[in-house]
């Protein structure tokens, strides 16, 4: 009989529940399993629809989850932002809508790599919005007055025209 080798290990959720109630389980599997197949161990449970004080309701399995980790299992996007409000992975960086004009805006004043970063999203952790606030004042010069696009505006607005009848 033939040994398997075990593939790279992901903590992942399964899927239980009826339709429209889901109920996640976290679970350590070999990456090259299907969702809902065969798996290691349970670690723990996630279920988005009991409201418990305001928040969702979550068990987690806390040592084996750290085990896991150490031995280089891989977490999925959404268990790594579990873990991460849990307390057991740091806080994954926050995705934003940055257009190409507010960052070409950004370097053409005079600002290179996390100081672009930092005006735009806000003080790296760590830091002190004051520091970053600080840095904008001494590259800004205060002789011309320069016109800032706005961010997350695309267009101008619209009118509905059903009313207009």
């Amino acid at each position: 009989r033939k040994s398997r080798r075990m593939g790279r290990v992901s903590l992942r959720f399964q899927r239980f529940g009826r339709k429209s109630r889901p109920f996640y389980r976290l679970v350590a599997a070999d990456s090259r399993r299907k969702r809902d197949g065969k798996f290691i161990e349970i670690l723990g449970g996630f279920n988005p629809m009991m409201m418990k004080e305001g928040k969702k309701e979550a068990r987690l399995e806390v040592q084996r989850i750290k085990y896991w980790l150490s031995v280089g299992a891989q977490p999925s996007h959404a268990v790594s932002r579990l873990l991460s409000k849990a307390g057991l992975l740091p806080e994954l960086p926050r995705r934003t809508n940055l257009k190409k004009k507010h960052i070409e805006f950004a370097r053409q004043n005079g600002f290179e790599g996390k100081e672009v970063w930092e005006i735009i999203t806000g003080p790296a952790p760590g830091r002190e919005a004051s520091e970053v606030v600080e840095a904008v004042v001494e590259n800004v010069e205060t002789d011309e007055a320069v016109e800032v696009p706005p961010i997350g505006l695309t267009g101008e607005a619209t009118t509905d025209t059903k009313d207009d009848k």
